[in-house]
């Protein structure tokens, strides 16, 4: 059946064919009659002869026109049919293409959610690690100072050497009793850090996972005091040259926990930098998140970009391709800001708004 269709469309159009030529000859032959007609100049003399001739020639063209069409018209009923079934196959080419890329833009969203979660992480981790290091230095300080008063003291009412220990144990337990030291907790507060993708159980086991030790201010505090019993005797019996060596102690040893304490912030700097990034990669290739502008259909958005362009003359212009500058519009202003916008998207145009758009 279907080659007996197709037996029958070849007979009707190989008579379509030599009606078409013979359409071709006789269309050339009026052409030249038409023309012919009108092939004369015009002067003063024969001005309305020659207006009547127009006349006929236009009645001529008129027929001509309507001679071709019937000749034309099968043709262009076929080419709309066939158009159709481009059309119907670029429809289903357009979902399908949506299709991937809402896919693809989810495939890339959970992706970059699983990022910002991990260098969130991160960053939690670097501030973790920055609050420890502040927090050992500041119980360090103040160890120190106590360690330095309390001994100068002891020197100042000559405590007797066999009363040094009691003496010391009984200051470190009265300072311990009324001391408020500063919690690890406040100095991590100082961090800023406010948590967008963890809540605060996950952020309580990172914190136990990466617990470090604090210094144990007054245990530290009563050791070194002790130690200093060595040299009790001989700096009692030379106090002002004793409290000299220990305030100069004191600022040698402020300076090298100062040192310490840069030392270590890059340390950890250098560590965070050299964390193996454990996230997912995807093999499916990213989307090309492009610009556009996102405006009403309005004189005032015409205005607006028309005043855009003034604004940024050597940018837009640079991007602009156009022929006909008498023919030129808003949307070929639109179009380059939208590539602009693309390709540094810190850009921002007054008055101009516009939409991310997802392409392949």
């Amino acid at each position: 059946m279907e080659e007996k269709n197709l037996v029958q469309k070849q007979k009707v159009w190989g008579n379509y064919g030599l009606a078409l030529g013979k359409a071709e000859n006789d269309l050339s032959v009026k052409k030249m009659v038409i023309e012919k007609a009108i092939a004369i100049t015009v002067t003063k003399e024969n001005i309305k002869d020659a207006e009547s001739l127009l006349k006929v020639a236009k009645q001529d063209l008129k027929s001509l026109v309507e001679e071709r069409k019937k000749i034309t018209d099968p043709i262009d009923n076929v080419k709309s049919r066939l158009m159709d079934t481009e059309k119907s196959v670029s429809e289903s080419v357009k979902t399908f293409e949506t299709e991937i890329i809402g896919t693809k833009k989810k495939i890339q969203d959970e992706l970059a959610l699983i990022n910002a979660k991990s260098d969130e992480k991160k960053l939690f981790l670097s501030k973790l690690n920055q609050a420890y290091i502040d927090c050992n230095f500041e119980y360090q300080r103040i160890k120190n100072e106590k360690v330095n008063q309390i001994y100068l003291d002891i020197l100042e009412k000559e405590i007797a050497f066999d009363e040094f220990d009691l003496t010391v144990k009984a200051r470190v337990l009265e300072l311990k009793s009324n001391a408020n030291l500063p919690s690890f907790k406040s100095f991590f507060q100082k961090q800023n850090f406010v948590a967008q993708y963890h809540n605060i159980t996950e952020l309580n086991e990172i914190s136990t996972e990466n617990k470090q030790v604090t210094l144990d201010v007054f245990l530290e505090l009563e050791n070194d005091l002790l130690a200093k019993k060595v040299g009790y005797r001989s700096e009692l019996a030379n106090k002002e040259e004793a409290k000299k060596l220990a305030l100069k102690e004191q600022l040698e040893l402020e300076k090298q926990m100062l040192a310490e304490k840069q030392s270590k912030e890059l340390e950890a700097k250098i560590q965070q930098a050299n964390i193996e990034d454990a996230t997912p990669k995807s093999d499916v290739k990213d989307l090309k998140r492009t610009f556009e502008v996102d405006m009403p259909n309005t004189p005032q958005t015409a205005l607006q970009l028309f005043a855009t362009f003034s604004a940024n003359y050597d940018a837009v212009l640079a991007k602009l391709k156009v022929n006909q500058w008498m023919a030129f519009t808003p949307q070929q202003i639109a179009n380059v800001l939208g590539r602009l916008k693309t390709e540094n998207n810190s850009l921002e145009f007054s008055g101009i708004t516009f939409k991310k758009v997802d392409k392949l």
